[in-house]
């Protein structure tokens, strides 16, 4: 995540600090401004404007899911084709949803012509018992070359997944939340 990468040096000055991100910031911008036609609409205007509430910042990853039949209803209805039995065959996918830290908006996350797929989850490094991803800190969409798009997440807890692919499927749903959160 090179745009998006470490924390800045708290030794330095606030407005220093806030300098170095905002020149990140635009710098990631200008990027996804090249890969504008290789994403939808509302895909760009989430990852290049999506920030405050718009954003994943502290949300929670709900499920992680990668394979060959993501879309295969196991019904007894139609066979699961072999991978080289025809080329309508199903392909390798991933899915990635996501609530946002106010609980208001699902976000998912499909991936199609996936070439590789990294999930690192090492122990919480501040608690002995922690299982969870933890809330997601940063995350990031770029070029992996002229034909696949990379997309990187990083949780506190210290784990990350990136995903290189050549389409990506984005959707927001808002969520009528009944309940109040406390933080």
């Amino acid at each position: 995540m090179n745009y998006l990468k470490d924390e800045v040096d708290d030794s330095l000055p606030w407005k220093d600090q806030e300098r170095i991100r905002r020149r990140r910031w635009q710098a990631y911008v200008r990027h996804l401004e090249k890969l504008k036609d290789r994403i939808s609409k509302p895909a760009f205007h989430f990852f290049a404007y999506g920030f405050c509430d718009d954003s994943l910042h502290d949300g929670r990853m709900l499920s992680f899911s990668a394979g060959d039949g993501l879309d295969y209803v196991p019904d007894g209805s139609t066979p699961f084709l072999h991978p080289r039995a025809q080329p309508g065959r199903p392909k390798s996918g991933v899915q990635i949803r996501i609530l946002n830290c106010q609980e208001d908006a699902l976000y998912t996350f499909r991936y199609k012509g996936v070439r590789r797929i990294v999930c690192q989850k090492s122990p919480h490094p501040h608690f002995a018992n922690a299982d969870d991803f933890d809330c997601l800190d940063v995350y990031a969409l770029t070029e992996s070359d002229k034909h696949f798009l990379r997309h990187e997440y990083r949780f506190s807890s210290g784990a990350s997944i990136l995903i290189e692919f050549q389409r990506l499927i984005f959707r927001r749903q808002p969520i009528q939340r009944r309940y109040s959160i406390t933080y």
